[in-house]
């Protein structure tokens, strides 16, 4: 290992150190006072985000009551916890999947499981009790279910839910990674809403599921919410950021047994789902940027430039927005020739809100789904629920936009 790397590891490693030290310390101080105060629910407030949106960081009380209806929906039957999945370890590593004829795509959620509840119900992919009756349809979810909105948790637990529910039918529910989930995982906070945060509560540091895995990390991102960071929240707020620290550092047990159960990069059918985008160097390193992916997620990552390529990287799969934004002639044959090394035929892909709905380029190769339907947002003129079935019969894929209020359905 290079020595700026030696430098870099051992500066990670008392970082982390330090943070755990001060996850226990804060979490004894605050286990004797009276829980946070919850006076800011209901209220909005706007910041200005790193993509250059408005971004509305908690929701209305109407909002917010339509999630808590929906969430005391979400009920998972099993002993063991909410986010331990059933697949393999063996499975985890897969990233092309079979399509069983009808595939529905879903944008950036961010944190609202109201607008993604009805992108499901448009898809058909479940009934008014959140119940999978999909049968063999594929759904696959674009990523960035955190951040911004304040259901995250709802959100993971809905999509955990039904990716069960799902398998035990024929059926699948995939989830991309997302640059939002990307961004927690490396302690940056900058998008997290106060009320999320309240979420993490029931997760504090005495948590059991907290302490599995080693502690000494060797992934990238903990110094990136820096002391400053922290201490300009209240100290209530701290605690929750502690929390939410333990449960999506590498290792964490949100990272290692939800997160590290999705793909940076998914191939289902003749589709391939990007959060970002792909280039043409991501073509030929796509299963090696899922296995490096899933092994910082769960902790097991030795830090190099590979790793820090695609977790940073103004280019990598999560950020770059190369087939989105001002698409050109070279950018459609640069694209063309990603497809043809993957042998599919369309890329599609979240991160980038289309104004005006969902989007094409290149004659159909590029599809960009993110309508920025999560209610956090700002400046979308156009509010209603899109989605994206691709339909295979004998072995030839087309595309359709189903609208919310597409009389025709």
């Amino acid at each position: 290992m290079a020595p700026t790397h030696q430098r870099w590891l051992h500066t990670y490693r008392t970082a982390i150190t330090v943070l755990i030290v001060l996850v226990t310390a804060v979490w004894q101080s605050t286990r004797i006072r009276t829980s946070p105060s919850n006076n800011n629910r209901g209220h909005s407030s706007e910041v200005s985000n790193k993509e250059g949106h408005t971004t509305v960081v908690a929701s209305s009380k109407a909002q917010k009551k339509i999630a808590q209806n929906i969430s005391h929906k979400i009920v998972v039957s099993s002993k063991k916890p909410w986010w331990q999945s059933p697949s393999s370890v063996a499975a985890r590593y897969e990233y092309k999947f079979p399509t069983n004829g009808k595939l529905i795509a879903i944008g950036d959620v961010h944190g609202d499981v109201g607008a993604l509840t009805k992108a499901l119900l448009l898809a058909k992919a479940i009934n008014a009790q959140l119940t999978w009756i999909g049968g063999d349809l594929v759904v696959v979810q674009m990523g960035d279910n955190l951040d911004r909105g304040q259901d995250e948790i709802p959100v993971l637990k809905l999509l955990t839910k039904l990716h069960k529910e799902a398998t035990l039918v024929g059926g699948a529910v995939h989830v991309v990674l997302g640059n939002h989930e990307i961004m927690n995982v490396l302690l940056d906070f900058r998008y997290v809403s106060q009320s999320s945060l309240l979420e993490y509560r029931p997760f504090g540091a005495n948590d059991v599921a907290l302490e599995t895995g080693p502690k000494d990390r060797s992934g990238p991102g903990a110094e990136k919410e820096t002391r400053e960071d922290f201490s300009s929240r209240d100290s209530s707020m701290q605690s929750l950021l502690f929390a939410r620290a333990r449960a999506y550092r590498p290792g964490g047990f949100l990272a290692a047994s939800v997160l590290a159960n999705r793909r940076a990069v998914l191939i289902v059918g003749d589709s391939v789902f990007v959060h970002g985008g792909l280039l043409p160097e991501h073509a030929n390193n796509v299963q090696r940027i899922n296995t490096v992916v899933r092994e910082w997620l769960v902790g097991a990552a030795a830090v190099d430039d590979f790793l820090m390529q695609i977790v940073e990287s103004e280019t990598s799969v999560f950020w770059t927005r190369r087939y989105s934004q001002n698409v050109d002639e070279d950018h459609c044959r640069e694209l063309r020739d990603t497809l043809s090394r993957l042998n599919v035929t369309r890329l599609v892909v979240g991160h980038t809100p289309q104004l005006h709905g969902i989007t094409q380029a290149c004659n159909g190769a590029v599809w960009r789904i993110d309508t920025g339907m999560a209610a956090w947002f700002e400046g979308m003129t156009d509010r209603e629920i899109q989605i994206l079935q691709i339909e295979t019969v004998q072995g030839v894929s087309s595309t359709r936009v189903i609208k919310e209020n597409d009389s025709s359905l």
